[in-house]
């Protein structure tokens, strides 16, 4: 783990916003990063900037260490979920369509869409929708599934 100044500001002057719930934690768990695990909620420590405002974990482990775990994580159970979640993402994606209006081939980004669930509402609402996911097993689901879903980051170049 690395001790980080502000992502925004630059300076190391913090305040501890809400303590570490997982102090144990040594080693990071690829298992930890699935969205059913039962650790969900679990948190390194959370820290506010005292210039900026910025809040942020610190300390913390490597993006690159953070990347590769997200990147291995599997997770059938959220597959199995799939009905609920549908109408958990129609129900947000009405509540989103109050301020902007009906889909009407807008385009539509799913920035972490894991299996694209969300992906899959919008385009039935007539979404241009498209995801981007890290998760190579995710996005490889969302994919299976006819979904336009890319494996990576908003950094993957191929996506630029």
């Amino acid at each position: 783990m690395i001790h980080v100044n502000c992502n925004i500001c630059g300076r190391d002057d913090w305040r501890i916003r809400f303590a570490a719930t997982n102090d144990n934690v040594t080693q990071l768990e690829v298992d930890a990063y699935r969205c059913t695990s039962s650790g969900y909620g679990e948190h390194l420590q959370i820290v506010q900037c005292r210039h900026c405002g910025h809040v942020y974990a610190n300390p913390r482990w490597e993006g690159g260490e953070l990347l590769d775990a997200y990147a291995a994580v599997e997770d059938e159970t959220y597959v199995l979920e799939r009905a609920g979640r549908q109408r958990t993402f129609a129900h947000h994606l009405r509540a989103l369509e109050k301020f902007t209006g009906p889909g009407a081939g807008r385009p539509l980004l799913d920035v972490g869409a894991y299996i694209g669930i969300f992906v899959e509402v919008a385009r039935s609402r007539d979404w241009q929708a498209m995801g981007v996911e890290p998760g190579r097993w995710a996005s490889g689901v969302a994919r299976d599934q006819g979904l336009p879903v890319f494996q990576g980051t908003l950094d993957t170049e191929e996506l630029s």
